[in-house]
């Protein structure tokens, strides 16, 4: 989860709010695949049946679903990978290194598509819906929209203060959200970079921010707590919600329905803490569930399923919340 604040924050699983209430507690349904080596992070593709692990043999692992067959492996090259992503379209993916290098591949092909270099470590890679922008920015410094296909910088948005801790994309891919080091929630047009709102509600920088499924919602959560419901057009918070703990990463579900969560335990980072499913309309939490050890990733399948993966020697253990 994001340890490495990024691998973590990318890699991991989803956010929501959790509005305290009548909850299922009961483990969720598992199931165990068997891989040639350790998975260290899974990724779901939320727009189509795919996943891919990272796999301690230095191979990425392209998996399709609902049997989690094997599909290809992708040799990687070396490095310290710190930054791990997958489309929502299930087309590309993307590693970062210690070294700044950032390397994107075909799931369909295994062939590389695209490389590029930044000045120090990347601290977020994400794709749009689409999976035709990549968006990606070294630790501190400012995000970066790239052509995927062209494998060129089509803009960059402004530096803030402190850098970028999370991005993500309206899923009409107009818009992308940062949660930025200076506490602010930033909405900006992808075409050209153009700001569209900003707000600074939170008192602590976030961590987390997904778009609701009609773009009009940007949802943020962080340090301080406290999970945010903004006007993705005028910047505004039209509700507030307090937590127990800060969140790794959120995305809400391919129907706009639900917002899952991971949150971290602050005090212990190395133990897991609770995994919730919101619904956005209600507030009412719909699954609430604390792991036997840490999760290496998951996410919502495009089939509506939210799963969460915990591994042990080759073997992937997946629990489906949903």
């Amino acid at each position: 989860m994001r340890r490495n604040r990024t691998l973590a924050l990318i890699a991991v699983l989803m956010l929501g709010a959790p509005v305290r209430g009548a909850a299922q507690s009961v483990a969720p349904a598992e199931s165990i695949v068997q891989l040639p080596a350790p998975v260290a992070v899974l990724v779901v593709a939320s727009g189509r049946p795919l996943a891919a692990a990272f796999t301690t043999d230095r191979k990425i692992r392209v998996l399709s679903l609902p049997a989690w067959r094997e599909q290809r492996a992708i040799d990687l090259p070396p490095g310290r990978f710190v930054v791990f992503s997958i489309s929502p379209d299930g087309r590309f993916i993307v590693l970062g290194d210690h070294q700044g290098n950032v390397h994107v591949w075909s799931t369909d092909s295994g062939a590389s598509q695209c490389e590029l270099h930044l000045g120090r470590y990347p601290g977020v890679a994400v794709f749009s819906d689409d999976g035709r922008t990549l968006a990606v920015a070294a630790q501190g410094e400012a995000l970066q929209l790239v052509d995927v296909a062209g494998c060129t910088t089509r803009a960059s948005l402004p530096q803030a203060v402190g850098g970028v801790m999370a991005a993500a994309f309206s899923r009409d891919n107009r818009s992308i959200a940062t949660a930025d080091g200076d506490t602010a929630v930033r909405v900006y047009e992808t075409r050209d970079a153009k700001l569209i709102s900003e707000n600074k509600d939170s008192m602590m920088s976030p961590l987390a921010v997904d778009f609701t499924a009609d773009g009009r919602t940007v949802v943020a959560s962080g340090g301080d707590k406290a999970v945010l419901f903004i006007d993705a057009a005028s910047g505004r918070t039209s509700r507030r919600v307090t937590v127990a703990q800060p969140p790794l990463v959120m995305q809400i579900s391919r129907d706009g329905a639900l917002l899952g969560t991971v949150f971290m335990k602050s005090e212990d980072m190395t133990k897991p803490d609770h995994i919730i499913l919101t619904n956005i309309a209600s507030g009412r939490q719909e699954a609430d569930w604390v792991p036997p050890v840490m999760p290496v990733g998951g996410g919502w399948t495009v089939d509506g399923h939210f799963i969460v993966a915990t591994a042990a020697e080759s073997t992937l253990h997946l629990w489906k919340l949903k």
